[in-house]
């Protein structure tokens, strides 16, 4: 890197006698060079030659598996990021990875450990993305999640991402940040990068060098400066270092998550059903019995939906939750639901039934949709709540085309 023409030729100059020097040859064809700048045209016109051959300018490159690009911007960047995910995920859909095969708990572990690391490369030194980038990348991640889990391409995006326990793409990339920051600090001391690195993280140099200081931003964001400053990375260990930033994240994640779920009133079921931004737990019933995983599949949909007002043509009823009105009192599906309770008292006892019935029905709703904390089913066993689970999807399933599963024309 050269801040003139005239320091960058005598740079090629050198790279020239270390050539001669060790009997190298360099391809000049497949050489460029970029002249940063924050313009949309570049003013400097100038030309650079190695071994005599003259160096196109370029306005963006790859180096590294990195995109550079001229303007420092990042749309570029994200366009290329976008259709590798892309890719990936039209490749991993033929062997497997979709609603009908592999479970979308461990097709979203792929997505983690094969798709993310590729699509995100080198994204611990990214500038700042925009805000209209991230939002390009949040969407191939929603598509993915919905394709896996079989939802509607109109399903709510808060249910569909946390159901199976994902974060937002900038989660991912703040973590690959700060655990990168911490492999410098953990650096011997003379080695080259760390003392590249501590030479740029001067507080007036690093405002110049956007991967240095968005790492410290980054740490600030999450309050960890201090564990950074104090080289406390080196105290943690790596795997102890890296326990704690994952924690860190995490707990960072959920609580926006929560935040946009209580932003959101039609979405107030949901959060009292999904607490955690965890895999949502009636997963673990159709990994435990393949068998019953579109039943399942299909009441998961039907619990991550918002609040759906809608006229029930079934009774002529205009209602305020119509799948709740669907479960819990529509006329036409009396029989359907009196079979389902008459097999729920079958696997509680008659304490337990008493106190499911005696919950009002916002309770019960929450309670059928797999809901256990405050409800009456907070106290009876795993294997009674999976049973019981397992005939609400079944009556649900049954009359699946009556349920609202996604959110056009609310």
């Amino acid at each position: 890197m050269s801040n003139s023409p005239r320091s960058l030729q005598c740079l090629l100059n050198h790279v020239e006698n270390y050539a001669f020097t060790w009997r190298l040859h360099y391809n000049p064809s497949k050489s460029v060079f970029i002249v940063f700048r924050k313009t949309q045209k570049c003013s400097l016109s100038c030309s650079v030659t190695l071994f005599g051959s003259e160096i196109p300018q370029s306005e963006n490159t790859i180096y590294a598996g990195c995109l550079l690009q001229a303007n420092m911007k990042s749309d570029k960047l994200t366009e290329r990021v976008c259709k590798t995910a892309r890719s990936k995920i039209h490749s991993l859909y033929s062997i497997g990875v979709n609603n009908s095969d592999i479970h979308p708990v461990v097709s979203a572990k792929i997505w983690k450990r094969v798709v993310l690391p590729s699509a995100l490369y080198s994204c611990d030194i990214w500038p700042s993305l925009s805000l209209t980038d991230m939002q390009q990348l949040e969407y191939v991640q929603r598509h993915f999640s919905r394709i896996i889990q079989g939802f509607s391409k109109f399903s709510p995006s808060l249910s569909s991402i946390s159901n199976i326990g994902l974060w937002t793409i900038q989660g991912y990339i703040d973590k690959c940040r700060l655990l990168f920051l911490g492999r410098l600090h953990r650096s011997e001391q003379t080695s080259v990068h760390y003392q590249i690195y501590k030479f740029i993280s001067d507080v007036h140099v690093s405002e110049k060098f956007f991967a240095t200081k968005n790492m410290l931003q980054t740490a600030n964001k999450y309050q960890l400066l201090d564990v950074f400053e104090n080289n406390c990375s080196i105290i943690y260990g790596k795997k102890e270092f890296s326990k704690m930033i994952i924690k860190t994240i995490w707990s960072a994640e959920e609580k926006q998550w929560r935040a946009a779920l209580s932003g959101d009133p039609d979405m107030s079921f949901f959060s009292k059903i999904h607490t955690m931004l965890n895999p949502n737990k009636l997963w673990q019933i159709a990994r435990e019995d393949p068998s019953k995983r579109l039943l399942i599949n299909f009441l998961i949909q039907v619990s991550s939906m918002k609040i759906v007002r809608k006229f029930c043509q079934l009774c002529n009823k205009l209602t305020s939750n119509y799948n709740m009105h669907l479960i819990l009192s529509c006329f036409t599906l009396l029989d359907d639901r009196e079979t389902m309770f008459e097999d729920i008292l079958d696997i509680l006892d008659v304490n337990e039934y008493v106190l499911f019935e005696d919950q009002d029905p916002d309770l019960q709703f929450l309670s059928l949709m797999g809901c256990v904390q405050g409800t009456s089913f907070e106290k009876i066993s795993f294997t009674k709540w999976k049973r019981i689970m397992i005939i609400v999807a079944s009556t649900v399933y049954k009359n699946k085309s009556l349920f609202a599963i996604d959110c056009r024309n609310l």
